[in-house]
């Protein structure tokens, strides 16, 4: 058999039962808002299922009064006069976010929020309350506040920079977004040809690991496993809360020390300044360096 570097897990050593006792213990608890980010891969091929099955795990659990959330981002580009090759969406474009993200997208109860570049997809009884205002006239990160009012839980299956999505909440509510100059060149073609301007990106998610220690300090991280895979969870509000006293504390606490990272090192107004040598040294290393 191809080695893949994928597990394989015997259908035998798996049953619903012990995939409810390893929810429970990560406080994720029947009828929650859940805010998942699942890496399919790392969690495994389990023999008999299929794609939709990994799905109807959660939703089974979760049952008819819980909620199932996860990023279908689609993105934006980058243009200053030139809107023919900037990304289209209508709703129905695969998302960006992952294999989970568009299984979720296929099942005939989801309901997928409008947002031009950062829409979300909701399966269960809450859905239309997180993505009825989540629009082209809402903050790219708006929805995490109803999530956080309806007491959800967050969980991180085999991924890393836990709990991003709600740091970036932070971000935007702290207005950070104003540091970068290229908000004024995010574009997005809609349906109604009209051009969408997304003016609030968020900032580099590469260091979010560097919350983790705030969580554990506070005693609000939550570890244990999916199957075998190495999980996470946290209160979508306690995660919120720390990550707002951390960055408000300190704006700069996310900034990565990677040379080659475009959001650090460019994209900042105090680092405009940067952008003609940081395009000299990329075209320096995908031509010079191939070659060599």
């Amino acid at each position: 058999m191809l080695d893949t570097g994928v597990k394989l897990l015997i259908e035998n050593n798996f049953n619903k039962e012990s995939f409810f006792k390893q929810m429970q213990g990560l406080n994720i608890k029947k009828s929650d808002t859940l805010f998942i980010n699942c890496n399919l891969e790392k969690l495994g091929i389990i023999q008999g299922f299929k794609r939709m099955d990994y799905l109807n795990l959660f939703l089974d659990y979760l049952g008819e009064d819980g909620t199932l959330v996860a990023l279908a981002y689609t993105g934006a580009g980058r243009s200053i006069f030139n809107n023919e090759n900037i990304p289209y969406f209508d709703g129905t474009q695969k998302a960006n976010t992952g294999a989970f993200s568009n299984i979720m997208l296929k099942h005939l109860k989801a309901t997928r929020s409008m947002h031009p570049s950062n829409s979300i997809v909701v399966i269960g009884k809450n859905a239309e309350y997180i993505t009825k205002n989540h629009n082209e006239n809402s903050g790219a990160y708006s929805f995490i506040k109803q999530i956080i009012e309806l007491d959800a839980k967050v969980l991180l299956i085999g991924m890393s920079n836990f709990p991003g999505f709600v740091t970036h909440k932070v971000e935007e509510d702290l207005q950070l977004y104003k540091q970068y100059w290229d908000r004024f060149l995010l574009k997005v073609k809609l349906k109604n040809g009209k051009i969408f301007y997304r003016k609030d990106p968020g900032g580099c998610s590469s260091t979010f690991g560097r919350l983790y220690q705030y969580y554990i300090k506070e005693e609000k991280l939550l570890a244990g496993y999916i199957n075998n895979t190495y999980s996470l969870s946290i209160n979508a509000k306690d995660a919120y809360d720390i990550d707002m006293k951390i960055i408000k504390n300190n704006p700069n606490i996310l900034i990565c020390d990677n040379p080659n990272c475009y959001r650090c090192r460019v994209s900042r107004w105090k680092t405009i300044w940067r952008v003609p040598f940081f395009i000299v040294k990329k075209v320096f290393q995908k031509y010079v360096f191939k070659r060599g």
